[in-house]
């Protein structure tokens, strides 16, 4: 455990010894920060695969809980349920990921606009992705990219500065 941390070092106690290890911090923040770019809508789009093909006799109506509820009524959650609420948690954390102001940015949208196009491209081409949950989940990616761009065009308005700076 790191207890003071610069770019190039590291001091550490251990059983009451403190010593210095020389390593490259930088590296390790770039890791956090290449995992951070990768639109969290594209683990939906492996996990929707990985669930067809490699499940293939899996309905994605298939019920993975029932329920009974106390007006008598039975709630079933499905495999298409799981997936779209799935898609609900990664869209907001999305939406969170766009109000980043950063160059980084950029290239985030541009992910999410690929994943957005292999979504849709899937969707119309890929016969087990002709469901209207993987539809749902289409949405969700274009939602991704527009709200993306709109909170990135108002933070950029907010940003510029006008006239004489009065």
């Amino acid at each position: 455990m790191c207890f003071l941390r610069t770019n190039l070092v590291c001091v550490r106690v251990v059983l009451g010894v403190s010593f210095a290890s020389v390593y490259d911090a930088r590296k390790d923040v770039s890791e956090r920060k290449t995992m951070n770019k990768l639109p969290t809508l594209v683990l939906l789009l492996i996990a929707y695969n990985v669930i067809v093909l490699a499940l293939p006799n899996l309905d994605l109506a298939t019920p993975l809980l029932t329920l009974p509820l106390i007006s008598g009524a039975l709630f079933s959650f499905t495999v298409s349920d799981l997936l779209i609420a799935l898609g609900i948690v990664a869209l907001t954390i999305e939406i969170f990921k766009a109000t980043r102001t950063s160059t980084a940015t950029v290239v985030d949208h541009i992910l999410s606009m690929l994943v957005f196009v292999i979504f849709l491209v899937q969707f119309i081409t890929f016969r087990l992705a002709g469901t209207s949950t993987f539809l749902i989940l289409t949405m969700m990616t274009l939602v991704d990219v527009i709200v993306g761009f709109s909170v990135t065009i108002a933070a950029a308005r907010r940003d510029v500065a006008f006239g004489d700076g009065s």
